[in-house]
């Protein structure tokens, strides 16, 4: 198990199955984005006629108001450990506390703000919905460095399978409380039985586990690289959420489950396959950078 486990923590190295690596995984990770993206429109369809436009709304006010979270528990730390050219067990460990932190943070402050936001949108269910969503962040922030892990190592055939079957999970539990009339609690239980699978699927794929957090220089280094990828992040989530936000001071939550139904469109078609071509290129870009330093 040491063995395995230590593959994670070698030095990049020169290989010339590199390219070879890169557009498998380019290729697993898209295919199966879009495997996710046909499930989830699929979804999408059968939840439509299960549920009322308000439910989708409800649900979107709250979904874009912690659109940012997930970036924000990430942190650029998960670039960071996949693309380091040398990493250490303490140091992961370091990072991976600190993505649990801000998971659980960023929960609480979600669930303290939840009356805030029932009060300001004027409609007392949101209170509830962003009290239970607030949970889905957790799974978020201990399941970051065991995903860098494996991204670290090229394996994105696995995180590829971890990530449908985790949506697979979600549709289904979503289908089956839709069906048994909870209404849009089938919305906001879909989100967090994704995430908590995807944190079992992670921890089962990926055998290393925290230590001792350790706080030297690189650990330093790999944090201020972070907030510069979580900076432009952020700002780019929030930008694309300010339509929905504003939709829900002035239109019906029935008006804005129409509007989050067709983004949806969006989301699953073409945006979400750029993102897979980012985590595998970046993945790849160290790994060439290493390569180039070697050969001076």
């Amino acid at each position: 198990m040491a063995e395995g486990v230590g593959v994670y923590f070698e030095d990049h190295k020169e290989s010339r199955d590199l390219g070879r690596l890169a557009l498998r995984g380019g290729a697993a990770s898209v295919a199966v984005q879009y495997g996710n993206g046909v499930l989830q429109l699929v979804a999408a369809v059968v939840l439509a006629r299960l549920l009322a436009p308000k439910d989708f709304g409800l649900v979107a006010i709250v979904t874009v108001l912690t659109s940012f979270a997930p970036l924000l528990i990430d942190f650029g730390l998960g670039d960071a450990t996949a693309q380091r050219s040398k990493i250490t067990r303490s140091q992961v460990s370091s990072l991976f506390w600190l993505s649990s932190g801000i998971g659980l943070t960023i929960a609480l402050v979600v669930a303290a703000c939840s009356p805030l936001i029932a009060w300001i949108y004027r409609e007392p269910r949101l209170q509830a919905i962003a009290l239970y969503s607030a949970i889905t962040f957790v799974p978020f922030g201990i399941s970051n460095q065991h995903l860098a892990l494996l991204r670290r190592t090229m394996q994105f055939a696995r995180i590829a399978k971890i990530q449908i079957l985790s949506t697979l999970v979600g549709v289904v539990i979503a289908v089956f409380m839709a069906i048994c009339g909870y209404g849009y609690w089938a919305l906001v239980l879909r989100p967090i039985a994704n995430a908590l699978c995807v944190a079992i699927g992670a921890w089962l794929a990926c055998r290393w586990r925290p230590g001792f957090p350790v706080l030297d220089n690189e650990v330093k280094s790999m944090v201020r690289f972070g907030l510069h990828v979580v900076g432009f992040s952020v700002t780019y989530s929030v930008a694309r959420a300010l339509d929905r936000i504003g939709l829900g001071l002035f239109y019906r939550p029935d008006e804005v489950g129409y509007y989050q139904n067709a983004i949806t469109l969006y989301d699953y078609s073409i945006f979400s396959a750029l993102i897979q071509l980012h985590t595998v290129g970046s993945a790849a870009l160290r790994r060439t950078n290493a390569f180039a330093a070697l050969s001076k």
